[in-house]
């Protein structure tokens, strides 16, 4: 049986202060696409999916990266598909996410754009208007790239490592290398994010979960390999020893040493 990678049950569960932002969306978009494959996915998932998608886009640019995702999954698994109902989805799907990077190249933010959400925040007695997101908003790209590389390397090729790890159970349900085409799609989209932005673990969380949600839709259907099997303990060990941060410093406490500090047996 195959089940979502631990490197994105761990993540959100260790890093519950980055994990649960607008990712979501776009991400709910794929999930209502996946949970339809085993009967095949019919318009009145399509449809919700596509609204979803479409407002994840002008809330994350990032949300881009779930495009091959979800042409994938409509392509393969759409019921009683026809090569113009996929042509009009997958313009749609295209031109939504073209529109969307587009926008953010063209009119990125800036400080007038800024005073005012932070003027807005502070009448709701919020006072953290430099803090996160609505801090970077003025920042450039060629900004945020010198700023990734002067002071997060070398110690981001640690998340090489992160990035592999993760991928260990798509391997073990014989996922990867068999659909290596829809996995360097979505490594080709992912790619820009690294060298921009400097939030490493949300993009392998974003990548990962885009793939393993795909893995499950196409087990759903049993067209999966048989997975290769691994001693129980193992597997605990994979799930609940290892952990990664969303940016700086690249890796945490696990999962296992976060539960025994919450229970106050650690400090």
């Amino acid at each position: 049986m195959v089940c979502l990678s631990p490197a994105v049950l761990t993540f959100s569960a260790i890093n519950p202060e980055a994990a649960f932002r607008k990712e979501l969306l776009p991400l709910i978009a794929l999930g209502l696409l996946a949970t339809g494959a085993k009967n095949g996915i019919r318009a009145w998932q399509i449809a919700p999916s596509l609204v979803i998608y479409s407002v994840a886009l002008f809330s994350h640019e990032a949300s881009i990266v779930l495009l091959p995702g979800m042409l994938f999954l409509i392509y393969k698994y759409q019921v009683a598909a026809s090569p113009l109902k996929f042509r009009v989805v997958s313009i749609y799907l295209t031109v939504i996410s073209v529109i969307a990077g587009t926008s953010s190249i063209l009119f990125p933010g800036n400080s007038k754009q800024v005073e005012a959400i932070c003027g807005s925040w502070n009448q709701r007695g919020i006072n953290a208007c430099f803090e996160g997101a609505l801090s970077t908003m003025t920042i450039s790209t060629t900004e945020s790239i010198d700023f990734l590389f002067s002071n997060y390397y070398p110690q981001y090729f640690l998340y090489l490592l992160i990035l592999l790890l993760a991928l260990v159970p798509l391997f073990l349900v014989r996922f990867v290398p068999d659909q290596w085409l829809i996995g360097l799609a979505v490594a080709l989209f992912l790619l820009p994010l690294f060298a921009i932005a400097w939030d490493y673990g949300r993009w392998i969380y974003i990548g990962v979960s885009q793939l393993s949600l795909i893995a499950l839709s196409m087990e759903s259907r049993r067209e999966l390999k048989a997975p290769i099997r691994i001693p129980l303990v193992l597997a605990v060990g994979y799930v609940v020893l290892w952990g990664f941060a969303w940016y700086d410093q690249p890796w945490r406490n696990g999962l296992l040493a976060q539960l025994l500090q919450q229970l106050g047996i650690t400090t």
